[in-house]
Parts: C-alpha cells; sequence; structure tokens
C-alpha cells in the first residue's frame, strides 16, 4: 500500500515526461510503438494529469515543443529538394506521415484534453474523492488502453508502409479507421488542433507559395499536352484541405489558397491562348475551341479541386474564354442565321448560354432575320399571293415552317428562341406594305360622319376567303378529302394566332358563313360547327364565336319545326 501511494506521489511531470517523451517521438516518426509502451503513455498522462496540478499545462507546451521540432526537421527534408516534382514528392510523403500519426497521438492524451477543457475540475474531483479516484480511473485507462494499443500498433505499420511505398491511399484509409475507433478524439482533439496548426504555422505558411507554383506549374505544362503524375497536384490539394483545424469551415486554407491560385492561373492561361485563337484561326473556329476547352477543364477540376470549386471554376472560364470575345463573337451572330449553319449556331447558342445576357442579341438577330426575310419573301411573290388567297396562306406557313425548323436545328426549340420566332412572325402577318384595309376607327367617329381610318393587314380577309373556299362547294374543296380539308382548317388557325386584329377575320368568316348557310353550299355541315369549336380553342372573340354557334341552334330549331 505504501509502496502505491509512494508511486502516485512520483506522478508529476518531471517524473513521467521523461518515459513519456520517447513514445511520443516514435508515433511523430512512425516508429514502433509495442502495445506496452502505448498502455504506459495512458497511463502516465493520466497520473500527470490527476497529480500534478500545472502537468496538463507542461505536457501541452512540451508536446507543442516536440511537435515543432519534428516539424522543422520534416521542413529541411522538404526544402533539401531543388527540383519542383522532388519538392511536391518529398512535401506530400512528409504530410501524409504526420496527418496519419494526427489521428493516433492524441489518443492517449484524452485525458489532458479533458482536464484543459474543464480548467481544473479534475483536480477538485480528484480531492473530494482521495485515492479511490485515483485507482479506478488508473484501471479504466488501462483497459482502454489494451484495445486501443493493439489497434495503433497494426494501424501505424499498416499507414508507415502505405506511405514508403507513395500510395495515396494510405493517408484516407487511416483517417477513416482512426475515425470508427476514437468517437472520443474527433476533429475538435486539442492535441490534433495543435498538430495542424503547429504544421499550419511552422512549415506550411514557409513553401505554401513554392507549393502552389510548382502545383500550378505541372498543371500548366498538362494544359500544353505535358504528361506529368497528377496524383502530385492531388496530394498538395489533400493538404490544404486537411490542414484546416477550423471544424466550422474545413477549406477555409484550401480556398484561400490552392483553389485562388488554381482559378488565377486558369484565367492567366486562357485570357493569353483564347486572343491567340481567335486572332489566328477566327471566330467559327475559336468557338470550337472554347466548347472542348470548357469540358476539358470541366474534368480537369474534377480531377484536382474540391466539389464545391466546379462551379467557380466553371464561371473563371467562361469569363475568360467567352465573356471577354463576348462581341466579337455576338457580330458572327447574324450572317450565321443568314446563311442557316445551323450547328455553328447550336454551338454558339450553348457557349453564350453560359454568360448572363449573352443570348439575348441572339434573340433580337433572329427577330431581325425573321422579319426582313418574310417580308423580302412576300414582297419577291406579291403578284401572286395579293390576288390568290390559297396562295398567301401557303406562303405564310411555308415561311412559319422554315422559321420553325431554323430554331429547331439551331436553338432546340429553346423557349426564348421560340417566343422570337413568334413574335417576329406576327410582324410579317400584320405588316402592311403588300397590301392595305380601311377601317374606321369606331363607330362613334362614323356616326358623326367622321371619316378617320387606319391601315390594316388584309391578312384576316385572306385567311376568311380561304376558309371560305375550303368550307363552300366549289372546285377547290371537291378535290380535297375530308382530312385534307380538316388539315388546312388547322393550318389556317395556326396563322391566325399571329393576326392582331382577330375581329375583321371573324367578320368575314361571319358574313361568308351566313352565305353558305342561306344558299345551302356549305361541302360539310359538321365541318362548318367544328370549326366553331376550334375558332373557341384559339381564343378568338367569344362575342363573335358564340354568335356563330347561335346561327347553327336556330337552324336546328327551325329544321325541328318543319
Amino acid at each position: 500500500m505504501a509502496n502505491a501511494v509512494l508511486s502516485l506521489q512520483n506522478s508529476t511531470f518531471e517524473d513521467k515526461w521523461p518515459s513519456m517523451r520517447p513514445v511520443v517521438l516514435s508515433l511523430l516518426k512512425q516508429e514502433r510503438v509495442t502495445p506496452s509502451e502505448w498502455q504506459e503513455l495512458f497511463f502516465a498522462v493520466h497520473l500527470v494529469c490527476l497529480w500534478d496540478d500545472k502537468g496538463p499545462l507542461k505536457i501541452h507546451e512540451s508536446l507543442q515543443q516536440d511537435i515543432v521540432a519534428y516539424i522543422k526537421q520534416a521542413q529541411c527534408r522538404v526544402l533539401a529538394q531543388r527540383e519542383e516534382q522532388a519538392l511536391l514528392k518529398a512535401y506530400i510523403v512528409e504530410w501524409r506521415k504526420f496527418f496519419t500519426q494526427s489521428n493516433y497521438l492524441p489518443l492517449p492524451f484524452a485525458k489532458l484534453e479533458s482536464c484543459l477543457q474543464s480548467k481544473g475540475s479534475s483536480s477538485s474531483s480528484v480531492s473530494s474523492s482521495g485515492g479511490g479516484a485515483s485507482s479506478s480511473s488508473a484501471s479504466s485507462s488501462s483497459a482502454t488502453v489494451t484495445g486501443a494499443g493493439s489497434s495503433h500498433n497494426s494501424s501505424a505499420c499498416a499507414s508507415g508502409a502505405g506511405t514508403s511505398s507513395g500510395g495515396g491511399g494510405g493517408s484516407s484509409s487511416s483517417t477513416s479507421s482512426s475515425s470508427s475507433k476514437k468517437p472520443n478524439h474527433a476533429e475538435d482533439s486539442i492535441v490534433r488542433k495543435l498538430m495542424l496548426d503547429s504544421w499550419n504555422q511552422s512549415i506550411f505558411m514557409n513553401i505554401k507559395h513554392r507549393l502552389q507554383e510548382s502545383a500550378m506549374k505541372l498543371v500548366h505544362a498538362e494544359r500544353n499536352g505535358e504528361a506529368f503524375d497528377s496524383q502530385l497536384v492531388i496530394g498538395v490539394r489533400e493538404s490544404y484541405v486537411n490542414l484546416c483545424s477550423n471544424t466550422e469551415d474545413k477549406l477555409e486554407i484550401y480556398r484561400e489558397n490552392f483553389e485562388a491560385a488554381y482559378l488565377h492561373a486558369t484565367s492567366a492561361f486562357y485570357r493569353l491562348k483564347a486572343s491567340e485563337q481567335l486572332q489566328t484561326n477566327g471566330v467559327k473556329s475559336f468557338m470550337e475551341y472554347a466548347d472542348a476547352k470548357l469540358r476539358e477543364e470541366e474534368a480537369r477540376g474534377e480531377r484536382y479541386l474540391e466539389p464545391g470549386s466546379i462551379t467557380a471554376l466553371g464561371q473563371c472560364c467562361v469569363t475568360v474564354l467567352i465573356g471577354d470575345h463576348l462581341p466579337t463573337l455576338l457580330a458572327e451572330c447574324a450572317p450565321l442565321i443568314e446563311a442557316r449553319e445551323t450547328q455553328r449556331l447550336q454551338l454558339m447558342f450553348r457557349l453564350l448560354d453560359r454568360v448572363a445576357g449573352g443570348v439575348d442579341p441572339m434573340l433580337r438577330d433572329l427577330e431581325n432575320h425573321i422579319v426582313q426575310a418574310g417580308l423580302a419573301d412576300m414582297v419577291a411573290a406579291a403578284d401572286i399571293i395579293t390576288q390568290d388567297s390559297e396562295k398567301y396562306v401557303e406562303r405564310l406557313l411555308k415561311l412559319f415552317r422554315r422559321f420553325s425548323d431554323l430554331v429547331k436545328e439551331a436553338f432546340n426549340d429553346d423557349p426564348r428562341f421560340l417566343t422570337a420566332r413568334d413574335k417576329a412572325f406576327k410582324t410579317v402577318v400584320n405588316d402592311i406594305t403588300l397590301f392595305k384595309l380601311e377601317l374606321p376607327t369606331s363607330n362613334t367617329a362614323m356616326a358623326r360622319g367622321i371619316k378617320i381610318s387606319t391601315p390594316e393587314s388584309k391578312c384576316p380577309e385572306l385567311l376568311a376567303n380561304y376558309c371560305d373556299m375550303l368550307l363552300r362547294r366549289t372546285p377547290f374543296s371537291k378535290r380535297l378529302t375530308t382530312e385534307e380539308i380538316e388539315s388546312r382548317l388547322k393550318d389556317v388557325l395556326l396563322v391566325l394566332k399571329y393576326v392582331s386584329n382577330k375581329d375583321v377575320f371573324m367578320r368575314y368568316h361571319k358574313a361568308h358563313l351566313t352565305r353558305r348557310l342561306i344558299l345551302d353550299s356549305s361541302a360539310d355541315s359538321e365541318k362548318e360547327e367544328d370549326m366553331v369549336e376550334w375558332l373557341r380553342e384559339v381564343g378568338m372573340p367569344a362575342d363573335y364565336v358564340n354568335k356563330l354557334a347561335r346561327m347553327f341552334q336556330d337552324i336546328k330549331v327551325s329544321t325541328r319545326g318543319a
């Protein structure tokens, strides 16, 4: 009993640290630690924290000194390498060894961390519970050590072998293994934070610029077609990610350093290359170059960057490859539309749609083309279409299909371009260049005897005349089948959607229908009624549609009465 008490009284930092320190150094160097040494380290830390009031702070300070000393040695080994790839390899090897041990070294110091966090509450607990508590804690620690010791011994050897071979998997496997076996030593461990912060301040801050420059030079070489070991860049990236001890933002160091350097290097590379490509090969070839490089950089970013950086990389590439050359690219849009180069237009659309507002000028170019080409086509056939409603409707439908095919092939029927097509085609349909129809502006003006008129397109009248040709018994309608008549009526409804003054169409259509009903000259009475419902479905003025429907109702009533 006296020997046990004497042993506890000799549990000061000065008594225990000389035996603890060699084990700590072996752990830092990834040298073999026996199970008994591993367990003794747990027990010694526990005793010092229980029996030495200043012990926790002294252990923390000594740990920091040994960790910094080890890091300085690692820094010397890294800086001894003059060649860039050798420097990266040396740094990655040293970092992975150190990072692996940052998951194991904190384990024996769990008691130290609880003491530092509770700020001396353990001491008051010891004074109130006496020596029994000490004995109980020591036995509990010993039980914990047994399991952890065997775990560490095998894991350390495995990670050491992985590091010596230069494999990248050792670090991640060790991290996941240790995380599952040490739930009380998570990423907020004080000792682990001490290790990472010491590495950051002692070596990383001194050589991070060399690391970044070397890594970016390798990426630059890859962009120029040179081959190299991509694991060097990946290894540097991993160190930036894992180095941060800020649990609230684990990517802080990575984002402020590696990501920023990568984006800057990418921007600088393509700012030079893009200008050269554009000046040398012209817009058409440059668009293919830009499209290929955007895909290439996305794939490269997935290798070398964290997933959260891909969006920023994409924006960077879009800015330097497309945004900076937007006026030059857009200048080629109208000629491509004119020449109907749908594949190049599709590529331009895909590129410019990545830039905010980049597609808007393309929409305007499409509208201008449809209006100019449509009106030119109508003017060229003016002698025919102004006298023949069938030719007029066919001409409009041909234009509509032509422009619709252009939107489909070049712009994949994107809703924005469909809207531009509709807007421009409406201008063509309602244009008054070919013919004008004088209509009174209001009944009030007519009542006062004031002749005020506004020019209108003759399109609604010609559409109504064409419908009359289809629905009346004529040599023209007799040549067509029922299905063909229905198809052509649907074509009229399609054009009718773009007519501004739908009242004019309905006025003429009602007059034609009245005449057909009076003269009993309808080719198909069912089609007549179907047409009324189709007009209702396409949104024609309700008053007119209802009047047409009542006309058929009146005829049915009179027929039954007779």
